[in-house]
Formats: C-alpha cells, sequence, structure tokens
C-alpha cells in the first residue's frame, strides 16, 4: 500500500509505503521529512509503514 500527500506546512510531498494492509483505516501520525511537522493520513490500524522524500515544491 502507498500514499502520496503533501505536508500540511511547507507543502512538500511524502510517499508513504507499507504492507498490503487490508485492516480498518485509523488516522495516523507522520513526520515530514524536510520540515519535521507532525501530519495525520488514513493507514491500516498495526500496519507498518516508511515515509519517502519525493521531489516536489
Amino acid at each position: 500500500m502507498q500514499k502520496i500527500f503533501r505536508c500540511e506546512n511547507c507543502q512538500r510531498g511524502m510517499h508513504v509505503v507499507g504492507s498490503t494492509g487490508l485492516g480498518k483505516e485509523v488516522e495516523r501520525v507522520v513526520r515530514c521529512p524536510y520540515c519535521k511537522t507532525k501530519n495525520k493520513v488514513m493507514w491500516p490500524k498495526g500496519d507498518k509503514f516508511n515515509v519517502q522524500r519525493i521531489a516536489t515544491r
């Protein structure tokens, strides 16, 4: 599973990648890799994820 979204603060793109999420989606906190702001994303409960930078401005 993967989701692409923008940081609420700096508006730069992030790519959130994890396993095939089959569980119910809950709100999780993701830190922006650029400005370290906490962002909220819907992600399957209990699934681990990685946040990657993408080239956006």
